[in-house]
């Protein structure tokens, strides 16, 4: 049941961005994390704004449910990097192991896994809390 919930939140709250598109600037596409896994192409280089569970300790990376964090099942996530701040800033920020809203733009890396580059926003899927955000100059 647990399962079931954490997708349903979780399409919920895609659904959700594509009707409040209230901050187009920071994104181009509001997608799902299912619809980007199968879909990498249609979003490369593309600014996006995708929800999913958040696990930023060693190795940043974003999937498409709890279940999926908790085995790690990379097939079903996106890794979380930004150059510009080092590979790991999210990984402090209260963000760790929870439902997230992250905006960046969607690429392929040199090693040929696809990823979230350039961060500017993460908040909690609950209360809209900021974890962090790129500093405005």
């Amino acid at each position: 049941m647990a399962k079931i919930s954490g997708y349903l939140f979780v399409m919920i709250y895609t659904l959700h961005l594509f009707v409040t598109n209230a901050q187009a600037n920071e994104f181009q596409y509001a997608v799902a994390m299912s619809k980007l896994i199968v879909h990498k192409e249609r979003y490369l280089n593309k600014r996006i704004r995708v929800s999913g569970y958040y696990i930023g300790s060693h190795y940043p990376y974003l999937y498409l449910s709890k279940d999926h964090a908790e085995i790690r099942d990379l097939m079903s996530g996106i890794a979380v990097i930004d150059h510009e701040i080092g590979p790991h800033a999210l990984s402090v920020s209260p963000c760790q192991k929870q439902y997230i809203v992250i905006s960046g733009e969607f690429r392929k890396g040199e090693h040929g896994g696809y990823g979230l580059y350039n961060v500017n926003k993460a908040t909690t899927a609950q209360s809209v809390v900021y974890c962090w955000e790129t500093p405005k100059d």
